[in-house]
């Protein structure tokens, strides 16, 4: 040994190659000539990521992070009598960071919309080498934007959590990053995807209350963004009933087509009605909103319900006609009627003829120049003012009289043997 090798080092994850030189070892036999051997200083082989080439004299190799540490290199001087010398030297592998690496990739995930997600991926799923080394972690989309706003992710936890809505329908790509305490990182992506379900529809602008008038004619159509469905393809159908879900009252018809109500309410029908209108996607779920429908009352008009029959009296006998209490009806409950009679018309009755418009009573006694017949009218008056009538003849018989003494005739005189001749006056009966 001539000059001693000088001590070395070298990091790990990087090419080593070093050459001792050639006056390292001198041999004064001129013919001779030396060959050369390299182990560790306890005479076992060289770490096996170092390798020495004998004819170089050059050892290279490149250390990993399990490599790093203190080796005790020998280097052999043989000459051809297979005598030799030794050089010791140190050579030191100095620990560099390792960046983490992916262990185990990241299995794709999906989930189903309106459903709580949540997914933990394994402590295993990234490696750092590096004893003593931690890892914290990071998550983005793989273009480094934010997680979208339903997507929470905990990196103390490694737990990914949310519920996606309709709108989140669809692929997205996760970037996971570990960091180590250098911040050197590595990432993994996966996909992603929220799985559409059915949304059921909604109410969104409640239809308003409505009223109309008894008979009236009723239209009114509901708004087509009354309800609405976030499905994009979905589309509502819908039907109406009482909100007992009975049927619609006789006189309301509902269009489903063109979501309108309509028809024309009677008396009978003045009241509030609950209406539930109901909205059904093609899934068979539902959404309801009910309105109230006042009907109102008006005033209906007296009718004419069992027209009077004509009458007849004799001249000089006494006349009575009560017509009756249903002849006219007045469908407004509450409403009450009253009476008046003329003749057909308008003027007066005559005079022989009184009407009692309380009792409805036709009274009187027709003489003889009342014979005949006149058509008389009875009015029917709501309170209201509205009014309806009815006509009915009355016919007044002529009767035979007998005939009476109007002026008695005077006695009379005549002589004997003369002639005699007397008419007595056509008014004398």
């Amino acid at each position: 040994l001539v000059n001693a090798i000088n001590d070395q080092s070298t990091n790990e994850d990087s090419l080593y190659s070093f050459t001792f030189d050639l006056n390292t070892f001198n041999d004064v036999d001129t013919t001779d000539s030396l060959s050369y051997a390299a182990t560790q200083s306890d005479n076992s082989a060289l770490p096996a990521w170092l390798a020495f080439d004998i004819s170089t004299r050059t050892f290279s190799g490149t250390p990993l992070n399990d490599d790093v540490g203190i080796y005790q290199i020998k280097v052999t001087a043989t000459d051809m009598s297979m005598t030799n010398a030794t050089d010791v030297f140190t050579l030191t592998v100095i620990n560099t960071n390792d960046a983490p690496t992916v262990a185990n990739a990241l299995s794709d995930q999906n989930t189903d919309e309106d459903t709580l997600y949540s997914f933990t991926f394994d402590s295993n799923t990234f490696n750092d080498v590096d004893a003593g080394d931690s890892l914290t972690y990071n998550a983005t989309l793989d273009d480094d934007s934010q997680l979208p706003n339903w997507l929470i992710f905990d990196d103390g936890t490694r737990t990914f959590s949310g519920t996606p809505l309709n709108d989140d329908v669809g692929t997205i790509q996760i970037k996971v990053t570990a960091t180590d305490q250098s911040l050197a990182i590595i990432s993994d992506t996966f996909s992603l995807i929220v799985n559409n379900t059915n949304d059921a529809p909604t109410l969104e602008n409640a239809i308003n209350d409505q009223s109309t008038d008894e008979d009236a004619v009723y239209s009114f159509t509901f708004d087509l963004n009354t309800f609405n469905d976030v499905d994009a393809t979905d589309s509502l159908s819908y039907a109406a009933t009482q909100s007992d879900n009975s049927a619609l009252p006789a006189w309301l018809a509902f269009d489903i087509n063109t979501r309108t109500f309509s028809g024309t309410p009677l008396n009978d029908d003045v009241g509030i009605y609950q209406i539930k209108v109901t909205a059904t996607d093609m899934s068979m779920t539902t959404a309801t909103d009910v309105f109230i429908l006042t009907v109102i009352n008006t005033n209906d008009a007296p009718t004419v319900a069992n027209a009077i029959s004509d009458q007849e009296i004799d001249e000089n006998d006494m006349y009575s006609f009560t017509f009756n209490l249903n002849t006219f009806i007045d469908v407004d409950t509450g409403d009450s009627l009253s009476y008046t009679a003329t003749l057909d018309n308008d003027t007066q009755l005559p005079d022989w003829l009184s009407f009692d418009r309380t009792s409805r009573k036709f009274t009187g006694t027709p003489l003889k120049v009342d014979v005949g017949t006149i058509q008389i009218k009875v009015t029917a008056t709501d309170q209201s003012l509205a009014s309806i009538s009815d006509t009915f003849t009355l016919n007044v018989n002529s009767v035979n009289e007998t005939p009476i003494l109007a002026n008695p005739i005077n006695d009379q005189m005549t002589n004997e043997d003369a002639l005699y001749a007397f008419t007595f006056d056509i008014n004398t009966f």
